[in-house]
């Protein structure tokens, strides 16, 4: 059986945290590959920031930012221009009978679990490996404590990762507008970008 991680996200742009992300809990939880998907309707997420490129460029970028590692990839398949829901997501792992998903997260998103809709459904029915930054443990220990009995339901591995912390989409943004060339960016996705003018 096939172990596959699932690491979703505008991508806007994808940069270097992201990529080392996606390594590291490949080699934390044994994952055969790491799919990225891409929030194609960035409009109706919470972390939507104004002026978000569109999604066939961010599509590309992040198919530029993995081409050059085997176990990284884009997903396209038939739901990757849906919204970015549990239906959704329960959806993608039907599409693939007999393949185990594992949903990549910080600690920041996980802490907020119980805020989701329809999470007890969330917790029964979806595993998680959850990225590890000091200063984070007690945000999980608060969770499973809101959660209740319902926390010996949720399957849920923590791996560490201090690599490129400090990486930003924002500050990536912010970064070009001011004419520099930004950090925590790989140069081909860079170069995709200025050909493009992209968040000019």
């Amino acid at each position: 059986m096939s172990k596959i991680g699932l690491l979703t996200g505008t991508f806007d742009p994808v940069h270097l945290g992201h990529i080392e992300l996606a390594k590291a809990v490949q080699r934390a939880a044994r994952l055969d590959e790491v799919w990225f998907l891409v929030n194609v309707h960035a409009e109706e997420s919470e972390s939507y920031k104004k002026g978000a490129v569109s999604p066939s460029d961010r599509l590309n970028m992040v198919r530029i930012a993995t081409s050059l590692d085997p176990a990284l990839l884009l997903y396209e398949g038939s739901l990757a221009d849906q919204p970015h829901t549990m239906q959704t997501f329960q959806e993608v792992m039907q599409e693939f009978p007999g393949t185990e998903f594992v949903f990549v997260t910080g600690m920041d998103t996980i802490a907020r679990l119980d805020r989701w809709e329809d999470f007890d459904s969330v917790v029964k029915n979806a595993s998680f490996a959850v990225a590890h930054r000091p200063g984070t443990s007690q945000a999980l220990s608060d969770l499973r404590e809101r959660l209740g009995d319902l926390s010996d339901e949720l399957k849920l591995m923590v791996f560490e990762f201090e690599n490129f912390g400090a990486a930003s989409s924002t500050a990536i943004r912010q970064e070009i507008r001011a004419g520099r060339e930004p950090k925590y960016l790989d140069p081909r996705v860079f170069e995709y970008i200025k050909q493009g003018k992209l968040y000019q």
